[in-house]
């Protein structure tokens, strides 16, 4: 991370991203593509189906080892390509309280790790698409920036999300890799005009409570304290932005009526959604715990590489509907 820092030109630094990412991929992925044949084999010795003309071509290095390498190179390439498409994820979840507006229509963005999985200079197109979206409130659910954020990509953000809108605010709350940065993070948010909610709580439209949690990766509070510390009135609508999607029952069972979050990046890698599940409660989409609906957004960009497949890039347009 300190070397892609140190390198000044725009042009080579954005280079070696794609060729990190291609090059990554077809370091890992030929490997277990060739386990995956030699498994195929031994399968189609043992049922003495060696003479399949599929299991003779798979046998043929020659003709199957540059296929695999091909194939690997182009998803490389794909999820370089993929990682920069924003795309728009239409939910709706409904909660059985009574609020002063019948719905509420949220955008929600999470792990845009601006720098090397989001192009600072793609902020003001961001910005745009969500504002697009009219939403009434805007909720930026952790891992923004990351160890890897430059000075003047921090400046680019300011100046990018300065310029969000919505009725009720624009809502930060901190994820494991704001906590990685080893800086004070919260002003960069506020200077653009953003409510840093870093296990707080804010009332909106009325009645509506918006809590957000620290990542785990920080000291922080339980829910319980938090509702009890601001007075948080659980008859009314509850919801809370949690960067990790963990302790989601316990949460419903202290008061929570949704929970937003992020930091999965849904499948930044291929066939990885199962390798990473066993660390959170839910990978990506909309699930219940406790009856709660929890929304876990694979995020509008990835960490590490900037790279990311099958997973998309996403906002969610999230509405969400009040039936007490």
């Amino acid at each position: 991370m300190r070397m892609y820092k140190s390198i000044p030109w725009l042009f080579l630094r954005r280079a070696g991203l794609f060729v990190s990412a291609v090059f990554f991929i077809l370091l890992i992925y030929p490997a277990f593509l060739f386990i995956v044949r030699k498994i195929v084999l031994l399968i189609a010795k043992a049922a003495k189906k060696s003479d399949n003309k599929v299991i003779s071509f798979i046998a043929d290095c020659k003709k199957s080892t540059p296929m695999i390498l091909v194939i690997t190179a182009l998803a490389g390439v794909a999820g370089y390509v993929n990682i920069g498409i924003f795309r728009v994820t239409d939910r709706t979840v409904e909660i059985d309280k009574s609020a002063h507006i019948s719905s509420l229509n949220a955008a929600v963005i999470a792990d845009a790790h601006i720098g090397i999985g989001m192009y600072s200079e793609r902020l003001e197109e961001l910005t745009e698409k969500i504002n697009d979206l009219n939403p009434d409130i805007i909720l930026l659910v952790g891992d923004i920036i990351d160890e890897s954020t430059r000075p003047e990509e921090i400046d680019d953000m300011i100046s990018a999300f300065s310029k969000l809108s919505a009725p009720y605010g624009v809502y930060f709350v901190s994820g494991n890799h704001e906590a990685y940065t080893g800086y004070e993070y919260a002003p960069y948010f506020e200077e653009a005009g953003i409510t840093v909610l870093d296990d707080s709580a804010v009332t909106v439209a009325g009645d509506i409570s918006i809590i957000g949690r620290k990542s785990q990766a920080f000291p922080r509070k339980e829910l319980s304290q938090i509702i009890s510390e601001n007075s948080v009135d659980t008859d009314k609508p509850v919801i809370v932005l949690n960067h990790e999607p963990i302790s989601l029952a316990q949460m419903a069972q202290e008061g929570a009526d949704l929970t937003l979050s992020g930091h999965t990046h849904g499948e930044q890698f291929p066939f990885t959604q199962e390798l990473f599940s066993f660390a959170n409660d839910m990978m990506y989409g909309l699930e219940y715990f406790d009856g709660m609906p929890a929304v876990t957004t694979s995020g509008i960009s990835a960490w590490g590489f900037h790279f990311s497949l099958p997973a998309k890039s996403e906002i969610v347009n999230l509405t969400i509907k009040f039936n007490g």
